[in-house]
């Protein structure tokens, strides 16, 4: 036990996920890793909606106590400006958080459908377009001289 310290485990590390290989495994097969991926990202996606709602729920303190703070200066009461501050600070924090939670989300959902970058292919609609495509030509051309 001694000798096998220092040594790494049989594992290895792909990104943010942690792969296990079972014995008798195929290190390079790619079956057990996109289902291991599939869970985390359903996972991930879970745990990005629960911070989104507690942000949300931070968004709502807030505007309440920003309701109080105009209620406050409406009845000609003085409100300190380290609380507005304070108030202003925390609005500003939590907004750029829910902005960044929001945009975790869509990768992650975008992953889920399998898109990779700024675009993906809709192979349904291309399929569409290019039947209705055929179809013009058939009618232009004579019906029969192209294949369905």
């Amino acid at each position: 036990m001694l000798d096998e310290m220092g040594r790494r485990p049989r594992a290895g590390t792909r990104g943010r996920f942690f792969v296990r290989i079972a014995s008798g495994g195929d290190p390079t097969g790619k079956k057990g890793i996109e289902q291991m991926i599939l869970v985390k990202v359903e996972e991930e996606l879970s745990r990005l909606e629960d911070e989104r709602d507690r942000i949300a729920g931070m968004l709502r303190e807030l505007a309440s106590d920003l309701q109080r703070m105009k209620v406050r200066l409406d009845d000609g009461e003085e409100v300190s400006r380290k609380e507005s501050g304070q108030v202003l600070s925390d609005l500003r924090y939590w907004a750029r958080a829910s902005h960044e939670t929001e945009a975790q989300i869509a990768n992650v959902r975008r992953k889920q459908k399998g898109l990779d970058g700024d675009w993906g292919l809709d192979l349904e609609r291309a399929r569409d377009e290019i039947g209705c495509r055929m179809a013009r030509l058939r009618r232009c051309c004579g019906a029969g001289e192209l294949p369905e």
